[in-house]
């Protein structure tokens, strides 16, 4: 079960900002981070973010596993603003 902190429209609607998956463990998802495949969310908007979620992504991406939901460039995550 995904340890949902914050609202999702709270979430999706909050200042975000782009940080690095190394940092991100412990941050709130501002959007869902989908696996493909099989499809399903590795990640669900408004999440507080654990390492083990970073590590089953950095695994399927080196695996050759489709990402939905990061930075398309750079392995990067959108998480709230911290206030």
């Amino acid at each position: 079960m995904k340890h949902v902190i914050i609202d999702p429209y709270k979430a999706y609607t909050s200042p975000s900002e782009w940080i690095g998956l190394d940092k991100a463990p412990g941050r709130t998802s501002a959007r869902q981070v989908k696996i493909y495949p099989p499809g399903t969310a590795e990640i669900a908007l408004g999440q507080k973010i654990a390492a083990s979620d970073i590590t089953t992504i950095v695994n399927k991406h080196k695996a050759g596993a489709v990402l939905e939901g990061l930075d398309p460039y750079a392995l990067r995550i959108l998480v709230t603003v911290e206030t």
